[in-house]
């Protein structure tokens, strides 16, 4: 049976955190709470905990997943290049629900970028999941705690019972706070497109960088 470990999002995070964080960095899979929605998480650099991420959702091989980052400087690992204008994004609004696409470093993030030149990367912004990355000091492979195609999940109650059976560790916060996914935003060429809709707007990310947003 799979471990559930209850975390009070009021108090400074313990045990739960230092236990997700060992489960990771043994190649175990996890789910846990970012101010958005519940996650499925892993080593990045694990390709079997990659691998039974993708399996546990039913996730098309030919879909990428996105990156966590508990610490900006780890971008610099990840993207091959970060616009000025990313970076006054990331001022604005990391940690939080923002999802940005960077053309990503040749070799790094093989195993869950499905095949793509890009990268997706975000910082999230409650203190549960920022303490998880942090304490673990890697990047994350990641995607909602949901089946392939079905609601994202805002409590542990709305996670398919086989996920929850799938993984090794499960780090349960209450609600997450936003309930909805990122923005996911592609800054990888010229002209920036919105790819997802999120609580940060086109037009708050205009008026931030003072530029068009597709």
């Amino acid at each position: 049976m799979t471990d559930i470990l209850h975390l009070d999002p009021t108090l400074p995070p313990g045990d739960a955190v230092v236990a997700a964080a060992l489960v990771i960095k043994a190649g175990g899979v996890v789910v846990l709470p970012t101010d958005t929605v519940y996650a499925i998480a892993a080593d990045l650099d694990d390709a079997a905990a990659v691998r039974r991420i993708y399996k546990l959702k039913n996730r098309p091989d030919d879909k990428a997943l996105p990156v966590l980052i508990g610490d900006r400087s780890q971008l610099d690992d990840l993207a091959a290049d970060v616009p000025a204008e990313a970076a006054e994004l990331m001022d604005y609004y990391w940690p939080g629900p923002l999802t940005l696409i960077f053309n990503r470093k040749h070799g790094v993030a093989e195993n869950a970028a499905a095949g793509l030149p890009t990268v997706a990367v975000r910082q999230p912004g409650t203190l549960a999941g920022q303490a998880v990355l942090v304490e673990a000091g890697l990047p994350l492979a990641s995607s909602s705690a949901n089946l392939s195609g079905g609601v994202a999940p805002r409590s542990i109650s709305e996670i398919p019972d086989s996920i929850i059976a799938g993984v090794d560790l499960v780090i349960d916060s209450g609600v997450c706070p936003d309930g909805q996914a990122s923005t996911l935003l592609d800054v990888s060429s010229p002209v920036w497109r919105v790819l997802r809709a999120g609580r940060v707007t086109r037009d708050a990310i205009e008026t931030a960088v003072g530029r068009v947003v597709e």
